[in-house]
């Protein structure tokens, strides 16, 4: 789950940024105001963007969840480029 995607901002935007991101969508998006999708999917949706901006909105958990990405990609990044010379080597022999 990416937060920044949920609460559709960049990687790099401010505090107030996300924050007037979150008052728009929490309007948007709020169970009340949803006509057109059920409950469940409204309240699920709800978890999600204020998951996103509990994490982002402090400033300790917003270093920390960009470290743990940064990390994970890292990580994902390497893992892939390992397994694919891995194949590459098993094809040349």
């Amino acid at each position: 789950m990416n937060h920044y995607r949920i609460l559709e901002v960049d990687r790099h935007a401010s505090q107030e940024v996300i924050k007037k991101a979150y008052h728009v969508l929490s309007k948007k998006y709020h169970p009340d105001r949803q006509d057109n999708i059920s409950s469940q999917e409204s309240q699920e949706r709800m978890r999600l963007i204020n998951e996103a901006y509990d994490v982002l909105s402090d400033v300790e958990r917003r270093k920390t969840y960009d470290e743990e990405s940064l990390s994970w990609k890292l990580w994902l990044d390497q893992g892939l480029i390992g397994l694919a010379k891995a194949w590459l080597s098993d094809k040349e022999t």
